[in-house]
């Protein structure tokens, strides 16, 4: 699939379209992708981060799922159920 390369709303969808469809391999590579642009959107970052953290809790890698939920709550000016949703998860895998 061709995307925009500077439209991150269109690679954020994308990522999770992949998700949805079990390819959490293409979706960690789209998501790498865009969070290395910059600038992001605050509320797509705080959503990717989110995203990427539980990629990394299917793989099994929970100390970096707990870092990117960790990202994804502190991210200022990203969506409060997003914030609250990566620090439930952060919670969980903490304990």
């Amino acid at each position: 699939m061709s995307l925009a390369p500077a439209d991150a709303v269109a690679r954020a969808r994308y990522a999770r379209a992949q998700i949805a469809t079990g390819d959490d391999r293409g979706a960690r590579a789209e998501i790498e992708r865009l969070l290395a642009m910059k600038p992001l959107a605050p509320h797509v970052q705080a959503s990717m981060y989110a995203e990427y953290a539980g990629i990394l809790e299917r793989s099994g890698d929970r100390p970096r799922a707990i870092e990117f939920y960790q990202r994804a709550r502190d991210t200022r000016g990203g969506a409060l159920d997003v914030r609250r949703a990566a620090e439930r998860a952060r919670a969980r895998l903490a304990d």
